[in-house]
């Protein structure tokens, strides 16, 4: 029985996961170019952003969802040459 409750448990960590997801791309817009990982509230933005103010409104956007318990913020700021 025990792994029987683990198994939904795991299943609604997953589906807790995606809900956040797309509750940032709703934020975000899915053509952002940003991709977004979650797990267990725990946020991870990868990607490349225009300016250093995209990457720092970003990170706040994404702390207000509901849901997110903290950002690992992995963005990086083009470079123009």
């Amino acid at each position: 029985m025990k792994s029987t409750s683990k198994e939904v448990s795991y299943r609604t960590d997953n589906s807790s996961n995606e809900a956040i997801r797309k509750k940032i791309y709703k934020v975000l817009g899915e053509e952002s170019g940003i991709d977004i990982h979650v797990h267990e509230g725990i946020v991870r933005l990868t990607g490349v952003v225009d300016t250093a103010e995209s990457l720092d409104f970003i990170e706040s956007a994404v702390r207000e969802v509901i849901g997110v318990d903290d950002v690992d913020n992995e963005l990086t700021v083009k470079v123009v040459q």
